[in-house]
């Protein structure tokens, strides 16, 4: 299952792609398996492992336990904002001709709405598709602004907490996700095989020695990533069909009775969290700032990356990476080839994306400051 959430960062090129197995399966790549999406769930919980609130020695990271849920709750406020913007957007940026009007006060706005909504022409259904888009992609902002956390935080317990240990309780605590700074694997011995294999402590399951967690692990150990041009930033798994983790009841598909008390998990790759040290926690790109981005130029012909995209940082990151768990819709990457990236959001705008979710929540809080996003992902002061 393709659950994973890639960008350049300025030391870094490339995708790589992962599956999450059981301790059996070889999962055949399948885009179809994970092309489905499923209604967001109204609040859904949310909290952090301790690997990210400790250091390497173990000893308390607050910068690091801060700037994760920061980026958690900024990634609300602009799920929040794109809300209500976007209600605003389908008036200003709609005509009766069935044309976008260009000019006037609102110029800006109306060329956002160029960029990932589409054209405004009428369907044979009354409404347009650009209205269709608003609409749905409304749903699934006000979900991610309802999320519920960080669960535990008062007294600084999070994971271990009372409170999510009650969560977990619930048959519906497969919806609410835990965020993980790092891979929680163990060695145990498989009794199928009676062969000691790499454990999932986060997701209760065996995995393979080839896939992401692993791979993530081993880089971190080596302080190094296996290939500087090819790697992970996150990953995300859960309940997943393939593997047999659901059951049809009254016609529902719902997870089997011992993996709904099993939350979904969001592992960030270490080590690129120590790169975002080294630029003290900077959540909101991944180099630089917004000043640094207005001074870029237009990406040439054969660049993968625009401006706007080194804007995306940790909060559009995990942005991201919810809306692949099953309480915020479960939605897919689909084609990976195509899954991220301005250039590809803007050309495709296809509006169940994670990425183009990502993307036009960052493109409206853009706006919103008046700082005007060009076709080209280059960026404009307007201020």
């Amino acid at each position: 299952m393709r659950l994973i959430r890639l960008f350049l960062l300025s030391w870094a090129t490339g995708l790589v792609q992962s599956d999450a197995v059981d301790d059996q399966l070889q999962v055949e790549e399948d885009h179809n398996l994970t092309a489905r999406a499923v209604p967001p769930t109204n609040g859904v919980h949310w909290t952090i492992h301790s690997s990210c609130r400790t250091d390497d020695q173990g000893q308390p990271d607050n910068a690091m336990r801060d700037a994760i849920i920061q980026a958690v709750n900024d990634a609300k406020d602009r799920s929040k904002l794109t809300a209500d913007r976007l209600e605003k957007w389908k008036k200003d940026c709609h005509s009766d001709r069935g044309n976008f009007m260009i000019g006037g006060e609102n110029r800006i706005i109306k060329k956002a709405c160029q960029l990932l909504l589409g054209d405004s022409k009428v369907t044979t259904f009354g409404k347009t598709a650009f209205q269709d888009k608003v609409d749905a992609a409304k749903t699934w902002y006000d979900a991610v602004a309802q999320i519920v956390g960080p669960v535990g935080q008062a007294n600084n317990q999070f994971h271990v907490s009372q409170e999510w240990t009650a969560l977990s309780q619930k048959d519906d605590h497969w919806l609410n996700f835990i965020i993980y700074c790092g891979p929680d694997l163990v060695q145990r011995m498989n009794p199928s095989t009676m062969v000691n294999q790499l454990y999932d402590q986060g997701q209760l399951r065996f995995v393979r020695d080839d896939k992401v967690h692993a791979a993530m692990r081993r880089e971190y150990q080596a302080d190094a990533f296996d290939n500087e041009d090819q790697f992970a930033n996150a990953v995300t798994d859960h309940n997943k069909e393939e593997l047999s983790d659901f059951e049809t009841i009254d016609g529902k598909r719902v997870p089997l009775a011992d993996r709904k008390h099993v939350a979904a998990t969001i592992t960030l790759h270490r080590l690129m969290l120590k790169k975002f040290r080294d630029r003290n926690f900077n959540i909101k790109s991944w180099d630089g700032d917004l000043d640094s981005a207005l001074k870029m130029g237009a990406p040439g012909p054969t660049d993968t990356y625009a401006p706007i995209d080194h804007m995306v940082g940790l909060v559009g990151l995990l942005h991201h990476e919810m809306y692949h768990t099953p309480g915020l819709g479960m939605l897919s990457d689909k084609d990976q080839s195509i899954a991220y990236d301005w250039k590809n959001m803007e050309k495709n705008k296809d509006s169940e994306l994670p990425e183009y979710l990502m993307f036009l929540a960052l493109l409206v809080e853009l706006t919103d400051k008046k700082i005007q996003v060009h076709q080209d992902g280059t960026l404009s002061d307007r201020r």
